[in-house]
């Protein structure tokens, strides 16, 4: 019977998963080769019109396989700025039908003016050189590792991180020794944003890579492994300045040379005393003594998360409350003022999840922040509950609806504390914790 070779069909896509771990000597749980990754990587992959896999089978079993990334090189040195490329991924080939490898090879490579090899060993490039091809140059790779601090890595072990330190010391300290450090914020994200085809802009005036876009990179975290994520890196601007010193209305001094968790707070308590009409003053007159240009408007696109973002957690079990519509301290606002924001942000969030909106936290949530009258507001503006933020605990009956107290979780409360402040709150038993 002839060995036919044809695009890879979702029927198939098991038996090519047992042959390629077969051929490669691999384990059942290669996740490599498993079918929903074979699935993404040839039949949900980014195509430039011609298939991705090619699969040869000879009376009904499959004897060879190649897989093509299908890509371009862009950027500087690229004749007309752009040309395309293909990177052949899962070439095997059965013993007995050795010949069948390179016409797999032509097949997926014909697609592409260009091949591009990561690697690869001497006899794969005798191969490709007696296919016709020739090298045309190599590409330099740089790569640049950023390392946490072994000291706040939460699995580094703890008998290690003063011998890290000491030799992080060292290399700081030796004699000539100079390690350049760029102060930086790790964002977990859903979705590359517009900034990386901005990004890919500028890398290509100087040198020439593979395409990149944000298409490619969100198929990229749709790989069908949990272990994938994406995170952006932003530059954290910091101020020189050791002593901080606000003007009135807002008369603050600070000093900044050892930690600044404890400015921190005092110019977020700040913020949440100053009238709603001077926030934005407030926040012009710290950059300026801070000698520190802030895009506001770039920094709030990196901070909160997008509507999508917000369907993803209704999708996943999660209710969504409101939290106003700008979150000034209500008790500070007039009555109508309170209803509009209020019945704004309620509005917004049901017209855009289409889902109700049933709880509301009150924008800082301590007493002072929210009034009878502001109480009144959220049951007459459609809200069944209503959360505060001074802590405390709800007694079994009465309970007020539109003043629930909670605990606080921030982000340094270890899970330690926490099970400790439920046990004394009596929510959880000493047995259970």
């Amino acid at each position: 019977m002839p060995t036919t070779i044809a695009p890879l069909a979702p029927e198939r896509l098991e038996a090519l998963s047992r042959y390629l771990k077969q051929g490669f000597g691999a384990s059942d749980e290669a996740t490599f080769l498993d079918p929903a990754v074979l699935r993404w990587k040839y039949l949900e992959g980014d195509t430039d019109g011609a298939p991705l896999s090619w699969v040869a089978e000879s009376e009904g079993a499959v004897v060879g396989h190649a897989g093509r990334c299908a890509t371009a090189f862009v950027g500087r040195g690229v004749s007309g700025g752009r040309v395309s490329t293909a990177h052949v991924v899962d070439w095997v080939a059965s013993e007995a039908h050795a010949p069948i490898g390179a016409l797999l090879l032509l097949r997926a490579a014909r697609e592409s003016e260009t091949l591009y090899a990561v690697g690869g060993t001497a006899d794969a490039r005798a191969v490709i050189a007696r296919l016709g091809y020739r090298r045309l140059a190599g590409v330099p790779n740089y790569e640049r590792v950023l390392r946490a601090n072994p000291a706040r890595r939460p699995d580094t072990p703890a008998w290690t991180r003063p011998l890290r330190l000491a030799r992080d010391a060292w290399r700081l300290l030796a004699p000539g020794a100079r390690v350049p450090s760029v102060p930086v914020g790790l964002q977990r994200i859903a979705s590359p944003g517009a900034e990386v085809a901005a990004i890919a802009g500028q890398m290509t005036r100087f040198a020439t890579f593979t395409e990149r876009s944000p298409e490619r990179l969100e198929r990229v975290l749709r790989f069908p492994r949990p272990e994938t994520r994406a995170f952006r890196v932003t530059n954290i601007k910091r101020t020189r300045k050791r002593v901080l010193q606000l003007e009135p209305p807002f008369p603050v001094t600070l000093e900044l040379g050892g930690a600044t968790r404890h400015a921190t707070l005092v110019l977020l308590n700040t913020f949440k005393r100053a009238p709603a009409e001077t926030v934005d003053a407030l926040l012009d007159h710290l950059g300026r003594r801070a000698e520190v240009d802030v895009d506001r408007s770039a920094l709030a696109r990196d901070l909160f998360m997008s509507w999508d973002d917000a369907r993803s957690l209704l999708a996943a079990g999660l209710a969504i409350g409101s939290h106003t519509a700008t979150h000034p301290v209500l008790s500070r606002l007039p009555a109508e003022a309170q209803r509009h924001e209020l019945a704004e942000s309620r509005t917004r969030l049901e017209h855009a999840l289409g889902h109700p909106v049933r709880a509301l936290a009150y924008p800082v949530g301590s007493r002072d922040a929210f009034t009878d009258e502001t109480r009144r507001l959220a049951r007459e503006t459609g809200y069944e509950a209503a959360f505060s933020f001074y802590g405390g605990t709800n007694p079994p009956a009465p309970v007020d609806p539109w003043d629930l107290r909670r605990v606080g979780v921030q982000y340094d409360l270890g899970f330690d504390l926490f099970r400790l402040r439920m046990v004394r709150r009596g929510w959880v038993s000493s047995a259970a914790a």
